[in-house]
């Protein structure tokens, strides 16, 4: 999915704050799926790491931290729908976590990021919905605009 972005080929080359965000990304899942694997008492032992990983995400690269904290709110959302193993993932506190750490870095350090990123994801938005309302047609990759 990553690989489908229009920054992949020409950002995703050099090293930035996203660059390190997306693994860490990566690890958030990879330990919440492990530790509900592991059972109720170990699962405790978690909770450190897994915290530190999301308040790391949070602090490193906001766009990343937004698209984790919504990948977890999804995740949490489809157990009730499944059986099986999917369902023994408990990952609602780990969404309310991350959410929590967002909105907390976003008043008590970063309160300048809205200011500067909604214009460019409500643009994105608007782009979006009028390319695929038949208003606008998709743009090519690499021409120019």
């Amino acid at each position: 999915m990553y690989a489908g972005n229009s920054n992949f080929v020409l950002w995703g080359n050099q090293f930035s704050y996203e660059s390190l965000a997306l693994p860490l990304f990566v690890v958030v899942l990879a330990m919440v799926a492990e530790s509900a694997t592991d059972g109720r008492r170990s699962s405790l032992t978690w909770t450190a790491p897994i915290t530190l990983v999301l308040a790391a995400v949070t602090i490193i690269h906001h766009l990343t931290d937004y698209f984790l904290d919504l990948v977890l709110l999804a995740l949490a959302a489809i157990p009730p729908l499944t059986f099986g193993r999917l369902r023994k993932i408990k990952v609602w506190p780990w969404a309310l976590a991350g959410v929590a750490m967002t909105l907390l870095w976003l008043v008590v350090v970063a309160s300048e990021t809205l200011g500067y990123i909604s214009p460019v994801v409500t643009e994105a938005i608007q782009q979006m919905f009028s390319t695929l309302g038949g208003e606008s047609s998709p743009r090519a990759p690499f021409a120019p605009v």
